[in-house]
């Protein structure tokens, strides 16, 4: 029925123009290997998803929340500072679609530099140019980036949602998408 819809704002040092509206994009890390045609976004999970953003459209008491949390943790787990993405999706209503203007960031991590190898320093320009090479393609067009979550509720009442088949077939041939069981740090599936 209804959807919420937030148009993320970042940190970025550029504008860019979104739907005739000046908005600063959020900033992501991105890395790609040489046999890739794409770019991976936002990390090993290729997630660019801020938490916080659940709770755009909807009221919550994030204090009863987290102590929620708390007092329902299991025998020995460390007490919860911070919402997940999980926490926030047990108590929406509806479900939200977060469109993020990205900016990538073309900085090299300390990760890609040790994989790299040799002096440090040296390892930082080359990637870092290589990085810069792939940005300059996608420096004039507008980069998006879509997340989608449902409420976590269990319902009588049933969703249907449709997506084209044809074109995540066409947008994932070839596409390994690294998905494995990883867990977050509180043990519980990192599927949020």
């Amino acid at each position: 029925d209804n959807w919420d819809v937030v148009i993320a704002k970042g940190d970025s040092k550029e504008i860019t123009d979104f739907l005739g509206k000046g908005l600063k994009a959020t900033v992501r890390s991105f890395h790609t290997d040489s046999n890739d045609l794409y770019i991976r976004i936002g990390g090993k999970n290729n997630r660019v998803l801020d938490p916080g953003l659940l709770d755009s459209g909807e009221m919550f008491d994030k204090e009863q929340m987290l102590n929620e949390k708390n007092a329902n943790r299991k025998e020995g787990q460390k007490l919860s500072k911070d919402l997940t993405a999980r926490d926030y999706l047990k108590y929406r209503n509806n479900p939200i679609l977060i469109v993020f203007p990205i900016q990538l960031n073309t900085a090299a991590s300390d990760n890609e530099i040790k994989a790299l190898g040799g002096d440090p320093e040296k390892a930082k320009i080359k990637i870092e140019a290589e990085k810069e090479e792939l940005y300059s393609l996608f420096k004039d067009i507008p980069l998006m980036a879509f997340a989608v979550a449902f409420p976590a509720k269990e319902s009588d009442r049933k969703f249907v949602y449709k997506a084209n088949q044809v074109k995540i077939k066409e947008l994932t041939e070839g596409f390994d998408f690294g998905l494995d069981d990883d867990e977050n740090e509180e043990g519980e599936d990192d599927n949020d």
